[in-house]
């Protein structure tokens, strides 16, 4: 076999002759020198990847989003692509990669050359759309949205929400998203909401209320997705006061505390992994005393009081309290 080197710039072409043959291979590196060896140019250049311009991406219902694609090398013979949805019922896709979601949920849009290589772009359609943004009215600096709908909220969703709602706020206004009887958020979902507001360059809170039989708000939960932990878990977001729920409570407190004692549930048990703000409807008037807040330690049975715990009922007779453990909350007039 023979070896001829001959140098060409700053780079060695290597000709390996076998016979009559001669075969080349691109960009290999050995020796410190850079080798390049092409393919027998009479047989056409294969694809040997698809990239796909998004891995991962969210479109609401009715919205529309372009992929776009690129075939390797560039000079591969075929550059025809095919685009095909994992479910059409939730996203759709047409021949230049413009997708469309159709209903909620998550699929998969996959971009295929002719000899079948691939790239694939995870779509979420999310289950809640931000349908109003509003001023309230009280206070200038807030602007608010209103959601329904979904017992869990999907970082994608709250992600959505968010980056909306600090789009329609101005400067120095902090934008307050408020959904409607929702059970359950990740903290992994308040970060993504945290990076949102932070990408729009906007306060936002999140305020989770519970609704009762008459639509009204018997308690709330406000969240600022900048305190969410590293910790992963899910937060229940649920409030009762003056409901079924709160009544053997409310029973065992009095029996305790006196006739006036008053009870507040958060669903979640436990530490909440950050400090929430927590407004309640309770049966206790604004009257200007002093007021003690408890909470029931489930090992031993009793109510142990909360020292410099701050609280106050407002004049639509809410108490509202900061806490970071879930589970029952007493308020009781000082003794």
């Amino acid at each position: 076999m023979n070896k001829n080197l001959i140098k060409v710039g700053h780079r060695m072409l290597l000709t390996l002759c076998m016979a009559a043959l001669c075969v080349t291979a691109l960009g290999v590196t050995a020796l410190g020198l850079t080798i390049d060896i092409y393919e027998d140019p009479g047989k056409p250049v294969k694809v040997s990847r698809v990239e796909i311009s998004q891995e991962f991406t969210t479109v609401r219902v009715n919205q529309i989003r372009t992929l776009y694609a690129d075939v390797f090398p560039r000079d591969a013979a075929d550059q025809i692509i095919y685009w095909e949805s994992a479910n059409p019922e939730i996203v759709t896709v047409d021949d230049e990669g413009v997708i469309t979601g159709i209903s909620p949920g998550v699929t998969e849009i996959t971009v295929y050359a002719s000899n079948n290589k691939k790239a694939t772009c995870t779509v979420t359609v999310p289950s809640t759309v931000l349908t109003e943004i509003e001023m309230d009215i009280r206070n200038k600096d807030t602007a608010e949205a209103a959601i329904t709908g979904g017992d869990r909220i999907s970082a994608a969703t709250l992600r959505l929400n968010v980056e909306t709602a600090a789009k329609n706020t101005a400067a120095g206004q902090k934008a307050v998203v408020t959904y409607d009887d929702k059970a359950v958020v990740s903290t992994a979902a308040l970060r993504s909401a945290a990076f949102s507001a932070e990408y729009q360059k906007r306060e936002v809170s999140l305020r989770f209320r519970t609704k009762n039989e008459a639509n009204g708000i018997q308690g709330q939960m406000t969240i600022d997705p900048k305190l969410a932990g590293d910790k992963d878990m899910d937060i229940q977001l649920g409030v009762y006061a003056g409901s079924a729920k709160t009544a053997a409570a409310k029973e065992k407190a009095r029996e305790l505390l006196g006739s006036r004692a008053d009870v507040v549930v958060l669903e979640h048990q436990g530490a909440l992994g950050m400090t929430v703000k927590v407004a309640a409807k309770v049966e206790l008037a604004e009257t200007g005393e002093a007021l003690a807040l408890y909470r029931l330690n489930n090992s031993t049975g009793s109510y142990e009081l909360l020292p410099d715990q701050a609280c106050r009922i407002d004049s639509n007779g809410y108490l509202h309290f900061s806490t970071d453990q879930g589970g029952t909350v007493v308020i009781a007039p000082k003794a």
